[in-house]
């Protein structure tokens, strides 16, 4: 791609290695002993959240913040939950908790200023936009998108509103005007507010001269620490730089260096900066699951390559699918993925998505069909040798999943996917001495308590009291927990 050659294809598979190693820091992260289940609830809350399924990725991240309340950015993700959902006195909640952790935080000004304009509060939406500009005026180049949700006799008088107030909040006011101007579908009023907004904009960045640098290295190392506060990150990458060149030595310099590097979306020098720090920090689960985001993230950059390179190409298609699969649309899902394939029957991976969205869809038989034409095409893909035990399990054929489960588990020890379900089936099956390694290995995944108690069962058979006693403990602590998280769900939901 460098040399200018970026094909399709090159994209595509640059795209789905980001996206495995996503994955791959996101089980690393999950399996730190102590803060392994906090991220694991983080994972799930933002898969959730990409899904569109906004009340279990609120359940996620309510999990998370009981868990840990001093991490920063969850009531920020609530906030946003919040208003995806159109609930605006939610979101005003939420990013009001995050400006309490931090009170430099202008995505949660941002994100107060949407829900205030639609809750009719002209004011306060001008007052948190102005809180975020003077932050990070940088934010709003390019002019990020907002979620308004008003029919058009409001966003009229609204826009009379803020006409009013102009004198008062320029800039700002420009800026809502660009929002309420679009939501009208008036091209004029717009090109008028934006002229009168970048104006405004480049004043306020101009006054954030470039800061002079410290030679003595503690001096800059509280220069960096303070520009990184101050979301001064442009500065702050300039600082983290220049001490990683006085202190080589200082390994630590690498995670905040990230930090910056990510804010501004360089996410691949952010990434090397991370890969850095956990070679000699392994155990940050912080780290890690920053370092997934910054693949998440040129995962989604490579993908979005491939319409450009080639807007007719098949992968358009088969990207559509996933995502429509994602959003559990999966009748449309088919769809595309068959539109796929009659423009490239021989993809394993299409027959393979294909069988994703049949199995989803309850049709298993059809899946199981899918499954196999992939494996036939690719027979040492893990995902697909898995895909097919599973459909044999479903069929009510044991002997048959559990050969090819060992089979995906022999290819790839570390999906756990394969282990748990093959756990599950020679437990079912009285093969307990087998089962206990694959549930041992698959507990990360244990969100239920299920997979402890099956492990107590197990060791009960191989008379392990001592082994047997702590996964009975393990299960009820899960159990417990899970309870205690539907009963607050319970109480909030419930009239004072």
């Amino acid at each position: 791609i460098e040399r200018g050659s970026g094909t399709v294809d090159a994209f595509y598979h640059l795209g789905k290695t980001y996206a495995k190693l996503a994955q791959h820091a996101v089980e690393k992260a999950v399996s730190i002993p102590l803060d392994g289940i906090f991220y694991h609830q983080l994972v799930l809350a933002k898969q959730a959240q990409l899904a569109g399924n906004w009340s279990l990725a609120r359940r996620y991240y309510a999990a998370a913040r009981r868990h840990n309340g001093a991490v920063r950015e969850i009531a920020l993700e609530l906030g946003q939950v919040a208003l995806a959902s159109s609930e605006w006195v939610s979101a005003t909640t939420e990013f009001q908790a995050e400006l309490v952790l931090d009170p430099q935080s202008y995505r949660s000004h941002f994100g107060l200023a949407q829900a205030y304009l639609n809750l009719q509060e002209t004011e306060k939406a001008l007052f948190h936009l102005r809180q975020a500009l003077n932050i990070r005026p940088e934010f709003f180049q390019p002019i990020p998108s907002v979620v308004i949700d008003l029919p058009e006799d409001k966003s009229l008088q609204l826009q009379e509103k803020v006409r009013q107030e102009h004198a008062r909040y320029g800039g700002e006011a420009a800026l809502l005007s660009i929002w309420l101007a679009e939501r009208l579908r008036n091209p004029v009023l717009s090109q008028l507010s934006l002229s009168d907004f970048k104006h405004q904009r480049k004043i306020l960045t101009d006054r954030f001269a470039s800061v002079p640098l410290p030679g003595q290295t503690a001096q800059l190392k509280q220069t960096a620490e303070s520009l990184l506060k101050n979301k001064r990150f442009e500065e702050a990458v300039r600082a983290y730089t220049s001490l990683q060149r006085l202190n080589a030595a200082d390994h630590t310099i690498h995670l905040p260096l990230a930090e910056a590097l990510f804010e501004i979306g360089k996410h691949k020098e952010a990434s090397t900066a991370l890969s850095h720090y956990l070679y000699f920090f392994p155990t940050d689960g912080h780290a890690l699951f920053r370092l997934a985001q910054c693949y998440e993230k040129l995962s989604v950059e490579a993908f979005s390559q491939i319409s450009k390179v080639d807007a007719r190409s098949y992968r358009n298609h088969q990207l559509l699918a996933e995502s429509l699969l994602e959003r559990s649309d999966w009748g449309e899902a088919v769809r595309e993925f068959q539109s796929a394939l009659a423009m490239e029957p021989n993809d394993s991976e299409l027959y393979f998505g294909l069988g994703r969205a049949y199995l989803k869809a309850g049709r298993i038989s059809d899946a199981a069909e899918q499954f196999q034409t992939a494996l036939k095409l690719d027979p040492f893909d893990p995902s697909v040798t898995y895909s097919v035990g599973l459909c044999h399990y479903l069929s009510r054929e044991p002997d048959k999943a559990i050969h090819f489960l060992r089979k995906a588990v022999s290819q790839d020890p570390n999906l756990l996917a394969a282990r748990e379900q093959l756990g599950r089936l020679l437990v079912m099956q009285g093969q307990h001495a087998e089962a206990v390694p694959e549930l041992e290995a698959s507990l990360p995944v244990d969100s239920d308590g299920s997979l402890h108690y099956l492990l107590y069962v197990c060791y009960r058979k191989l008379q392990k009291p001592e082994n047997a006693k702590a996964a009975l403990a393990a299960s009820e602590q899960i159990r417990t927990r899970n309870r205690e998280l539907v009963e607050s769900k319970v109480g909030e939901a419930s009239p004072p």
